[in-house]
């Protein structure tokens, strides 16, 4: 341990009322005790002051001592001899002075009986002595209302028995004192000893009801017997005393009260190093227990406290103090004063600081099951080292909890409701230590004040709040100055402020929650601006306002109450505007109150968003934004075209939306060719924020312009849809727009280029939870009704959250089939060069990079739907059940095994990526339907790749929706376009299969590669690479526009791809097969020309090489008896992946005589084929043939048995009833073997019968050639 762990200067005293007790050593045993005078000696029993009670010698005449008043006084010994019994007359006043008194064996010294007044007795040395008969008593009862004091100045020790009741022995003298027979200080005793005292192992010391003083040194090596009103007092007044022995702790030994007097000085060094009292335990102002170790080195001595009051008003060290008094629920251990010392609350103890103030200079450690209260008024807990607590703090009243880490890090993560302030001052910033806590414990404050207070500019109070899970809860304010706070756990402020001064800091890095919570008004204000990951405000309609620049990185959670933001508030993630779990709480952020900015970001790896709530379902989002939002879109791209929209009510116009600046005249994106440009030219062909109108025949202008016909400048003419006088005016919330991204910006003198931030001044967000696109839908025919080009429409996210679009309501749109609701949506993908897409019916990413995925439109994005009939409509019925899947409580999707089975096919080639996908649907075709997601792209992209699939009429398809019940193989041709501008890319290309979902296991997917003749089998493998070198047609890719001149606009439409003059379809790099009878066609394939056969023994019909199953589909071995009249096939085995056999038999015996049929059915769950049959004959027993079947270069022989002796004939014929030869005539008795010669036979099924006199039979022969 370290030698300066306790120091400190801060010492806190109170006096604290003690007990009766009190025990002071002092001197050395070292007088002789015959040093003085005559010594008189007893003669019989009798009064002290008779002069017959004494002799001049041992055993001489009575009354012949020769002291001048013929008894022991004025410096004269005396000697108590053996049987005799003196008493001292307590009566007279005057003080009987004698010099050294012995009280031998057996012999008997104590007052009269009937004492009048107090006098005092005072030998020099005093003896109780023992000749080892045992009996010297030196006794002082008290009586009456008198007593007699005996003061010895010299030495005392004792021997036998000493017993003091009411009355004072007092040694003074400069020797030890010793103890090793027996004494008892009753009650109102006191044995007050100056110098050195010793109880001896043998020694006996029962001080219950008396009091002990000491004023030197006591050991204790023998028994002590106590009541809680003994006291034990140490009055040395200077010199250090110590408390030594084997006997301090325990039942024989330690102390009840004790007590340190002023300037007195105790250095407890107990053998066993711990020191036990039970009592009231008081150091006065000056005393002190334990040893500074600043003086003498550091304390090692233990202090085990088990009574209730513990009082320092000097100074107490110890190496550990423990309160143990096992009182918890009943009383209290109150504690006052300072000490030096690591406490430990143990043994279900409570400890309570009093009125006044309790300082611990040491760790402190509150245990499981005990409790440690700072709930008084005025009461002062102060600590100045680490603090762990599993147990409970109490602070439900006004008491104050300081934190003074003396150069450690302090922890104040303890609990209760009182002010806490952490403050400390060493001068040197960097002196700290660790802190530790256990979990679980409880924190609540009155007030927390972390500072210095010294003015000094130097932060020199580092406090950290340890992680157990649970809250700090503030019931007032969290002010910090000249100090730092490490909040490692949540903070709640309740009804208070957060008050970062002068040289404070506050440190929320990491996963760090501030919640603001109460009713009344509450405020931030710091220093410097401060982040943080989770800001919760729940104020019940009072309001909290952010004085600085607070960054919140993961969500500000408005739950109720308002926020009003003086400088920036800046959300990276998730806005949330009320409390799905209470209802109506209205929070507000208002900004327009606030005076500062409300900021939602975007960096390219993270959108924040907003999550509404309408708990109430009135239609309207729980919570609002008062005034104006920045209200950030990354364009991560390159020079391109942008599809976006705003998320607005009414008021934000389009010169407000496209800033990237505070002021829409400078820094904004660089606009031309509309009114209210940057650079204005009066030809559309130069416009860069354009809408598109369904109306036009297109999207792609057949006469091969640049400019699509269905683009349209805004400030368009002709009274199409959408369009306004110029960048001065609002944009239509629900809309679509395209913006052409310029590599440079209006007011800039350097230009960054690529990547780009727009800060879209958002003027009125929305607060409705339902929105309808109905009336900006549009469809819109050329004579020839809506086919694939017609319909397309551009609409925009309407709101500051992301879009779930497949939770939207929709009819008539692509990708409604029948009663589905689920429409088709697509995106503009810049940075990949294409349209991403999501098929909701198919469930489906696909297109430019890895598709849309989960169908997900993020906030400021526009996206195409295409109506497929007149009458199209789609709407938004709740927010907050469309937002997307961005939260804990808005779990939407469903389990991926409920999904479509789907195909997802991933083509990379550099950086470009492109998906597509097939999908098995009910009631779909191989052709087109609502369900399929057109390829709308289009040849005017400057670059990127193309990977989708092609019906036989050339039109393109990116989620091709498949029928769930193929029959039949399904050819899909695969086509890849890949373009650099006008140059065709070329190089390593890659072929993934990401998503193989709930696909049935009989079918087989393989892809064919059409060029090298590969053929992968997607079960088997998961990507495939090749060479792509091909010349695609790239001419009509337009080049890059510059920041000076543009010369196209962007393209859309559905792809048409090339197909073969004689109609036979499209020539595709690609073709992915699915064939639905993969499985069955596995298993027959593995069936090689000696597989399945059946045989019979003599019991037996042995069924053999039967084929292995596999995942996708079952083998049954079925059975039918021929020539039975409507007899069917029945199973006798299934075999499956996990039960397969290669053989199975069946005993005759279960059989009709006859011919059988055994066959193979292998089945999955959408076919069945049978893969071989075999027909065997089950005859009478009489006639055996074997082996059967005969193979090559086998002999057969047939045994032919008969009861009696008959003649018979054996002949053999074939399957159309010829004879083919006589194989035997004659007799048979018993059993015959015949040798049949099979070499000459041809490959089949023979029968050999038997006819003779009364009996016959049949068998059947195999013979294998």
């Amino acid at each position: 341990m370290n030698t300066d762990r306790y120091s400190s200067p801060l010492r806190v005293f109170r006096p604290l009322a003690l007990g009766a007790l009190v025990l002071i050593l002092a001197g050395a045993l070292t007088a002789p005790l015959d040093a003085m005078g005559q010594t008189c000696y007893s003669v019989n029993t009798g009064d002290w002051e008779t002069a017959s009670t004494w002799a001049d010698n041992s055993g001489g005449a009575a009354g012949s001592c020769s002291a001048s008043s013929g008894y022991p006084t004025g410096g004269e010994n005396a000697v108590i001899e053996n049987g005799h019994f003196v008493q001292i007359d307590t009566s007279p006043s005057t003080a009987l002075d004698v010099g050294d008194v012995t009280v031998k064996d057996d012999g008997t010294l104590q007052p009269s009986l009937t004492p009048e007044e107090t006098r005092s007795f005072t030998p020099v040395n005093l003896e109780v002595l023992s000749d080892g008969a045992g009996g010297a008593l030196l006794e002082f009862v008290n009586s009456g209302s008198g007593r007699l004091d005996i003061t010895a100045s010299g030495t005392f020790k004792n021997e036998e028995t000493v017993t003091m009741t009411g009355q004072s022995l007092s040694v003074t003298g400069l020797g030890d004192s010793r103890n090793q027979g027996s004494i008892t200080v009753g009650d109102g005793g006191v044995l007050d000893v100056d110098d050195d005292f010793f109880n001896d192992a043998s020694g006996s010391l029962d001080y219950t009801g008396g009091t002990l003083e000491f004023g030197s040194n006591f050991q204790n090596s023998g028994t002590v017997t106590r009541d809680k009103f003994s006291l034990a007092k140490f009055d040395g007044g200077g010199d250090t005393q110590t408390i030594s022995g084997s006997n301090l702790t325990g039942g024989n030994g330690g102390f009840s009260e004790l007590t340190v007097t002023a300037n007195s000085k105790v250095d407890p060094s107990p053998d066993n190093g711990k020191i036990l009292v039970t009592g009231a335990l008081t150091v006065n102002s000056g005393g002190q227990y334990g040893t500074d170790p600043a003086v003498g080195g550091q304390e090692d001595a233990d202090l085990r406290y088990e009574g209730e009051s513990f009082s320092v008003d000097g100074t107490l060290f110890a190496d550990v103090v423990e309160f143990a008094a096992d009182n918890i629920g009943s009383s209290y251990t109150t504690v006052a004063g300072a000490i030096f010392a690591k406490v430990d609350i143990i043994n279900n103890t409570a400890v309570e600081v009093g009125t006044s103030s309790f300082t611990v200079n040491g760790p402190v450690f509150v245990n499981s099951g005990n409790a440690l209260n700072v709930s008084n008024n005025g009461t002062s807990l102060e600590l100045a080292s680490d603090f762990q607590n599993n147990g409970t703090i109490e602070a439900s009243g006004s008491g104050t909890i300081k934190f003074n880490g003396e150069g450690k890090e302090t922890d104040c993560s303890l609990g209760g409701t009182s002010d806490l302030t952490c403050a400390r001052d060493t001068g040197n910033s960097s002196d700290k230590n660790s802190v530790q806590e256990y979990a679980g414990a409880s924190a609540t404050y009155n007030a927390l004040r972390i500072q210095d207070g010294d003015g000094d500019g130097i932060a020199e109070t580092d406090v950290k709040f340890a992680d157990s899970g649970s809250p700090v809860v503030v019931d007032s304010d969290l002010i910090i100055k000249e100090a730092s706070l490490e909040a490692v756990r949540p903070i709640e402020l309740n009804n208070g402020n957060l008050d970062v001064r002068t040289d404070g800091t506050i440190d929320f890095s990491g996963d760090r929650v501030l919640t603001l919570s109460g009713s009344n008004p509450s405020s931030v204000t710091t220093q410097d601006p401060l982040s943080i990951a989770e800001i919760t405000v729940d104020k019940f309609e009072g309001t909290a306002t952010f004085n600085n620049d607070v960054t919140v990185a993961e969500r500000l959670s408005m739950l109720a109450g308002t926020v009003e933001p003086a400088g920036t508030l800046t959300i990276e993630n998730v806005l949330q505007l009320g409390d799905p779990n209470v209802n109506s709480t209205s929070p507000v952020i208002d900004v327009t109150a606030g005076g500062g900015t409300l900021k939602l970001v975007s960096d390219g790896g993270n959108d924040a968003y907003v999550e509404y709530v309408d708990s109430d379902g009135d239609g309207t989002s729980d919570g609002s934004i008062a005034g104006p939002v920045t209200y950030q879109r990354y364009l991560n791209g390159s020079v391109d075209w942008y599809y976006m929209a705003t998320p607005d009510g009414t008021n934000t116009t389009f010169d407000e939306f496209l800033q990237q600046g505070p002021n829409s005249n400078i820094n904004d994106l660089r606009t031309r060719g509309v009114t209210g440009a940057d650079d204005k030219e009066n030809n559309s062909l130069f416009a860069s924020v354009r809408l598109y109108d369904e109306s036009e025949p297109g999207p792609i202008d057949p006469s091969g312009n640049e400019v699509d016909a269905g683009w349209k400048a805004i400030d368009c003419e002709g009274g199409y849809s959408g369009c306004v006088t110029g960048l001065g005016d609002p944009m239509q919330s629900g809309h679509g727009y395209a913006v052409y991204g310029y590599k440079d910006d209006v007011g800039r003198t350097s230009q960054s280029g690529f990547s780009k931030t727009i800060d879209s001044n958002v003027e009125s967000p929305r607060t409705n939870t339902t929105f309808d696109f109905t009336p900006l839908l549009q469809a819109n025919g050329q004579g020839d009704g809506i086919d694939k080009n017609d319909g397309w429409n551009l609409l925009g996210n309407p709101y500051m959250t992301t879009l779930d679009f497949c939770a939207m309501s929709g009819s008539n749109l692509q990708g409604n089939n029948n009663d589905n609701t689920k429409p088709d949506v697509q995106v503009w993908d810049p940075q990949n060069g294409g349209y991403a897409s999501y098929n909701c019916d198919n469930d489906a990413a696909v297109g430019a990079g890895s598709g849309l995925e989960n169908g997900y439109i993020a906030p400021h994005q526009a996206f195409f739907v295409k109506a497929t009939t007149t009458s199209p409509s789609l709407t938004i019925n709740d927010i907050t059940s469309v937002q997307g899947d961005t939260s804990d409580f808005f779990q939407k999707q469903a389990p991926q095994d409920s999904k479509p089975p789907a195909v997802r096919l991933q083509l990379a080639l550099d950086d470009y990526k492109y998906t597509t996908s097939a999908a098995f649907l009910e009631d779909r075709t191989t052709g087109v339907d609502n369900s399929d997601s057109y390829y709308f792209g289009g040849k005017s992209k400057k670059s990127g790749m193309s990977f989708y699939s092609v019906l036989d009429d050339g039109t393109a398809i990116t989620s091709n929706a498949l029928p769930r019940d193929l029959s039949d193989e399904v050819t899909v041709p695969l086509v890849i376009d890949g373009c650099y501008y006008k140059t065709a890319l070329q190089g390593e290309a890659e072929i993934t299969w990401p998503t193989l979902r709930n696909l049935p296991e009989s079918w087989g997917f393989v892809l064919k590669d059409t060029q090298t003749g590969a053929e992968i089998d997607l079960s088997s493998k998961s990507s495939h690479t090749f060479n792509y070198d091909a010349t695609g047609n790239c001419s009509t890719a337009s080049k890059s526009a510059s920041s000076t001149s543009q010369k196209k606009s962007l393209s859309a439409g559905v792809v048409q791809h090339s197909v073969a003059k004689d109609g036979s379809g499209p020539d595709p790099r690609f073709e992915l097969v699915i064939n639905p009878d993969a499985a069955l066609n596995s298993i027959e394939n593995s069936m090689g020309s000696g597989s399945f056969t059946v045989r019979t023994t003599s019991d037996e019909v042995v069924i053999e090489n039967l084929p292995p199953p596999n995942a996708g589909a079952n083998v049954e071995v079925q059975h039918k008896p021929d020539g039975k009249e409507n007899a069917d096939f029945t199973t006798l085995t299934t075999l499956s992946a996990d039960k397969s056999t290669d053989s199975h038999s069946v005993k005759k015996e279960e059989l009709e005589p006859g011919e059988h049929t055994f066959r193979l059915l292998a089945t999955s769950k959408s076919s069945k084929r049978t893969l071989a049959e075999r027909t065997v004959g089950i005859f009478d027993e009489d006639i055996v043939v074997y082996p059967n079947p005969v193979e090559p270069s086998q002999q057969a022989t047939v045994n032919v048995s008969t009861e009696e002796s008959k003649t018979v004939t054996l002949a053999l014929y074939n399957t159309l009833g010829q004879r083919v030869r006589i194989l035997y005539r004659g007799e048979v008795r018993g059993t015959k073997s015949i040798t049949i010669d099979t070499d000459q036979l041809a490959s089949g099924v023979y029968f050999i019968r038997m006819e003779g006199d009364g009996v016959s039979g049949v068998t059947q022969m195999t013979v294998l050639n």
